[in-house]
């Protein structure tokens, strides 16, 4: 529970420092992302929708960041090019917070493009279930994963504005933590928890 103090802590924090500086402020929403992570068997990237909401409080061009994520998504967990193992479809729950600094910069010729490179910490909630065929000559089997993790996250991007006060952002990231995991009918126990996000729109705005 500690990390949900921490975030709650700095989002505490970010109103207080925002107004001493008179800077603006910005909520962006995203909706989609392009993600491998460790809860499926193969790790092969899947397109998901994920709706999150983040809250910014510029200072300068640091800001401080703070959001919420969740999404439900269904896709095929399978080996690529390789029949002979189990596949199956996933059923894939997720939930995160977190709070961060980011750092945007960009050439003043064109005022309409920025990049920023962002610093996170996060805890999450994931919980997958899944029916597998077995593979060749295999028993078919389901398999069930919750996952409450922490950690640290890294997203660089782009912010491209399309109308003045809204913006477009397309993001990557990799994200890695510590994980209290139960698979099946076991025990929790820790694990090493990660996800690289090859791609993540959003949209925002300013005010």
């Amino acid at each position: 529970m500690k990390p949900i103090f921490v975030c709650l802590a700095l989002a505490s924090l970010s109103p207080i420092m925002a107004q001493e500086t008179g800077q603006k402020n910005s909520f962006e929403f995203t909706t989609f992302r392009f993600e491998q992570n460790s809860q499926t068997r193969y790790h092969v990237p899947e397109p998901k929708f994920v709706t999150g909401l983040i809250y910014e409080r510029a200072i300068s061009r640091l800001s401080w960041t703070n959001g919420l994520e969740y999404g439900v998504n269904s896709f095929k967990d399978e080996a690529f090019l390789i029949t002979c193992q189990p596949q199956g479809k996933v059923h894939f729950k997720e939930f995160s917070a977190f709070s961060g600094l980011k750092f945007t910069f960009g050439p003043k010729e064109i005022s309409k493009l920025k990049f920023f490179l962002e610093s996170r910490i996060y805890y999450a909630y994931i919980y997958s279930k899944g029916a597998f065929n077995g593979g060749f000559g295999g028993t078919p089997f389901a398999r069930q994963q919750s996952d409450y993790a922490v950690g640290g996250q890294v997203r660089t991007g782009i912010m491209v504005q399309l109308i003045p006060r809204v913006y477009l952002s397309v993001a990557s990231a990799f994200r890695c933590g510590y994980a209290s995991s139960k698979i099946d009918a076991g025990d929790y126990e820790p694990r090493f928890e990660w996800s690289s996000t090859l791609g993540q729109i959003g949209f925002g705005i300013r005010f």
